[in-house]
């Protein structure tokens, strides 16, 4: 398989161009880029700048009108992210045609100063140093940081460049691999990391509301293979009792009207 890169983006309604059964054999031979959305633009460029030929993006190439097309491609979205080279992050696109690669803002901020105790030289003496401190940037209020769908192309990918509103940033891979971890509690360790992640997958939204559970399932695929369990929509048959005692809690981020 040739190396190639993943998209993760906000669509935020309809696109110009769509992968569809009118357009499959127009779009075999190319992908007219006039007509496409500016961040599938940006992220084209991200890759030819990075020397990259290829490019996976939804859109493209998932059959959009066809219900056979989608199901069979959900079903390998562990494999596609997790075997791109890295994934790109549309982080601060609120909808597909604003584009990413747009001039970062400068964050205004009113930084607060303080004096700190600093000894100078053998004889002991005291002197102090000034210093700021920021606000720390929440990546959550990011638009991308929403959308149910990006969670698990955010987890299952190797590598993932963000771009965010004030900044770019890279990080590797979160997922824990705990089919190599050893010992009796791989189960109960997979069903803690499985708990995290769908209190933070429960506060995102779905276009749709038939996408609830499909925009989750690679991650329950690789957690049923860990954990050898049946998987109840959200919850393990095995340990149905745990999973069904949870509570809804307040938090002052998040909007929950």
């Amino acid at each position: 398989m040739a190396p190639y890169v993943a998209l993760s983006y906000c669509c935020g309604g309809p696109q110009p161009a769509v992968l569809t059964t009118a357009t499959l054999e127009t779009y075999t031979h190319g992908v007219p880029l006039t007509s496409s959305s500016q961040t599938i633009k940006d992220a084209i460029l991200v890759c030819r700048k990075l020397g990259f030929q290829y490019l996976w993006v939804d859109a493209l190439c998932i059959i959009q009108d066809s219900p056979e097309d989608k199901t069979c491609e959900i079903q390998k979205m562990w494999s596609i992210y997790s075997n791109a080279i890295f994934t790109i992050a549309a982080s601060s696109a609120k909808v597909v045609k604003n584009g990413f690669l747009e001039k970062r803002i400068r964050r205004e901020e009113d930084p607060q100063w303080f004096l700190l105790p600093f000894s100078s030289g053998d004889d002991n003496s005291i002197s102090t140093i000034s210093a700021r401190q920021f606000t720390t940037y929440r990546t959550s209020s990011e638009p991308f940081n929403t959308r149910a769908w990006a969670l698990q192309e955010d987890i299952l990918s190797p590598r993932v460049l963000t771009y965010d509103s004030y900044r770019i940033r890279c990080h590797t891979q979160k997922i824990v691999l705990l089919s190599e971890v050893k010992g009796e509690d791989v189960s109960w360790d997979a069903l803690e990391a499985w708990t995290k992640i769908v209190e933070t997958y429960s506060i995102r939204t779905a276009t749709f509301r038939s996408d609830t559970l499909p925009a989750i399932s690679a991650i329950a695929e690789y957690f049923s293979h860990v954990l050898g369990d049946g998987y109840l929509g959200g919850l393990w048959e095995s340990y149905l009792p745990r999973c069904l005692m949870w509570f809804a809690h307040y938090s002052d981020d998040y909007d929950f009207s």
